[in-house]
């Protein structure tokens, strides 16, 4: 689907490392890393704030799997905030 006619939504989703990135810029928290693992055809990435793991996902590619990463890592913080 050309990025046109995506929804804002859709497009959301499909740029958790961008929003995670951004978020983490915005409030000053620190540095963001990934690791990424390829097991048993599917592939694994971890993303961690300052050393420490956030978020973890998986998928068939990399990128996906760090979009998942990302994904899981931004709610994580963003609950965080609101307490």
């Amino acid at each position: 689907m050309p990025a046109s006619n995506m929804s804002e939504q859709e497009n959301k989703q499909e740029h958790q490392r961008m929003w995670l990135n951004n978020f983490v810029n915005r409030h000053k928290l620190g540095r963001i890393t990934y690791s990424d693992e390829f097991q048993q055809q599917t592939w694994v990435s971890n993303v961690q704030l300052n050393g420490t793991t956030i978020g973890d996902g998986e998928a068939g590619n990399k990128d996906g799997a760090r979009e998942n990463a990302a994904r899981q890592a931004l709610k994580h913080l963003q609950s965080q905030q609101s307490n």
